[in-house]
């Protein structure tokens, strides 16, 4: 098994969408009704937005892929001198538990650290009832605070969890 990571083009947005219409009913299911989700998925997966994550200075993209092919995607913002906040780190249902999404997070904390050697955070919202929890605490994440996500019609409670590295 091989794990391969590359930085996202626009050329991976097809892709990225595609993924993310798998991932995010099952990581919301019991969590967000169906229509926050899609709410989501019009708002943060369309052409036009992941266009602009990927193409956006502040904003890191990645793609992992495993045995050649794609399975995971994940997007790191500077929010700060030594603030970074990850909003999105998917692994494609059939591939989860292969170590795709460690080594996503891996190679992300290498590149940030690479270009800045001084202590950084790194932080994450998490929904309380989120089974992606028990990953981030297995990367070295730990609770900091609750807070309330406003998406216009959508409202979600969830827990920013952070690393300092």
């Amino acid at each position: 098994m091989s794990i391969k990571i590359r930085k996202a083009t626009t050329s991976d947005i097809a892709y990225v969408q595609d993924l993310s219409e798998e991932v995010l009913p099952n990581a919301f299911h019991g969590v967000l009704t169906t229509e926050q989700i899609d709410y989501m998925l019009d708002r943060l997966y369309s052409q036009e937005a992941l266009s602009a994550e990927i193409s956006d200075a502040d904003k890191k993209s990645y793609v992992a892929s495993i045995d050649g092919h794609d399975a995971g995607y994940a997007c790191i913002i500077r929010q700060g001198p030594d603030l970074f906040f990850l909003p999105k780190i998917y692994v494609d249902n059939r591939e989860q538990n292969k170590g795709i999404g460690s080594s996503l997070f891996k190679h992300i904390l290498q590149e940030l650290k690479s270009k800045h050697p001084d202590p950084l955070t790194i932080e994450v919202k998490i929904n309380r009832h989120n089974r992606a929890r028990h990953f981030y605490k297995s990367l070295g994440f730990t609770l900091d605070r609750e807070v309330t996500t406003d998406l216009e019609d959508c409202n979600i409670s969830q827990e920013v969890w952070s690393l300092k590295a």
